[in-house]
C-alpha cells in the first residue's frame, strides 16, 4: 500500500481475469475512504466490531452507513461475523447485499466444504430432473 500506483495495476490485472476485490474490515485499522477512490474495488466488507451491535443503535447506524455508502459508489456491501438472528435481520433491513458469519455455518475444514457442494450440486440436479419429469406428466 506505499507504492499506490504498482497495487493500482495489480488490482487491474486481477480485475482483468475475473476476479473481484474487497477492502476488508472497512471503517477499521487500516481500511481509509481514500482507498475508495484510490483502488478498484467491488466489495466493502463491513467490520465485524459493528455487526456485533447492528441491532442497536450505533453499531446499527455505522453498518448502515457503510452499506449506503457502498451503495452510493455502485458496490456490494458485505456483512462479517454475522452470529446471530438479530444481527441477520438488522443487516437484511438494512439492504446489505451478502452475509457472512456462524449463523449461517461456523468455519470448517476445506475438505468439508467439498463434500457439502458437491451433495448440494447433486440435491439440485436431482430437483431440476424430477422438475423436467413432472413437467413431460403435463
Amino acid at each position: 500500500m506505499f507504492d499506490l500506483a504498482r497495487a493500482r495495476a495489480n488490482m487491474a490485472v486481477l480485475r482483468m481475469i475475473g476476479l473481484s476485490l474487497a477492502i476488508d474490515d472497512f471503517g477499521t485499522g487500516f481500511s481509509s475512504l481514500s482507498y475508495l477512490r484510490e483502488f478498484p474495488v467491488d466489495v466493502l466488507k463491513i467490520d465485524r466490531s459493528f455487526i456485533q451491535d447492528a441491532d442497536g443503535a450505533r453499531g446499527g447506524v455505522i453498518a448502515k452507513a457503510v452499506i449506503e455508502l457502498a451503495h452510493g459508489l455502485q458496490l456490494r456491501a458485505l456483512a462479517e461475523g454475522v452470529e446471530t438472528r438479530a444481527q441477520l435481520k438488522a443487516m437484511r433491513r438494512s439492504g446489505c447485499d451478502e452475509l457472512q458469519g456462524a449463523v449461517f455455518s461456523v468455519a470448517r475444514p476445506a475438505a468439508e466444504i467439498e463434500v457439502m457442494l458437491r451433495q448440494d450440486a447433486q440435491a439440485q440436479a436431482a430437483a431440476e430432473v424430477a422438475a423436467r419429469h413432472d413437467g413431460a406428466k403435463l
